[in-house]
């Protein structure tokens, strides 16, 4: 009985290592373009910004296809055209919102071995806003205007990988309305964009 258990021990420490070394953690780089706009009610005929995003992700594996991302970037969001103010003091200004995003991913991808593999995630993406700009002031100057502390929405996406370069795509819908008191409806963030990764093992 010990020369089973011993043996299924020494067994177990040279398989595990094996395993590990298939299945590392990650660290990496993403940079990407994006398009965003704001949906939602109080979103009608809210043009397009075109901007960009620029952080760092971690990659934790639980195995060769399944792992858990996380990221932290800076991306700017808004309009080159909202509305804000009330009543006569309407008018149309460029709104740009720049938020730190933290999404908590689920990332399934082809197993280590293959030389083109393929990646998607989804899941969840919180965002504090670190600046706020109407027509080139500071948000808090503006009457009328509020923007809400914190963002939540959901995230999803795919990438092509090739030894450690990944390109994808991806789309974030804001599940929050965060200009309540500046439209008087509902608006949410939207986000689609296009991103370059670079990562590598530990």
């Amino acid at each position: 009985m010990r020369k089973q258990l011993a043996t299924l021990i020494a067994l177990g420490v040279t398989l595990v290592p094996a395993e590990v070394a298939q299945a590392q953690y990650g660290f990496g780089l993403i940079a990407g373009v994006s398009r965003t706009a704001f949906t939602g009610a109080g979103s009608t005929d809210v043009p397009w910004r075109t901007s960009a995003l620029a952080g760092a992700l971690v990659e934790i594996p639980t195995d060769q296809i399944l792992s858990l991302r996380l990221e932290a970037y800076v991306s700017t969001k808004g309009s080159p055209q909202v509305r804000t103010g009330v009543g006569d003091a309407r008018r149309q200004d460029a709104l740009r919102l720049v938020y730190l995003q933290l999404p908590v991913l689920v990332q399934l991808q082809t197993p280590v071995g293959v030389p083109l593999r393929s990646r998607t995630f989804f899941g969840v993406s919180s965002a504090v806003p670190v600046s706020c700009k109407v027509a080139n002031r500071g948000c808090g100057g503006v009457d009328h205007f509020q923007l809400v502390s914190y963002d939540f929405g959901m995230l999803f996406g795919a990438e092509i990988d090739f030894r450690g370069l990944g390109i994808g795509a991806r789309y974030e819908a804001g599940m929050t309305s965060v200009l309540p008191a500046a439209t008087g409806g509902d608006v949410r963030n939207g986000m689609l964009a296009f991103t370059m990764r670079y990562s590598w093992a530990r």
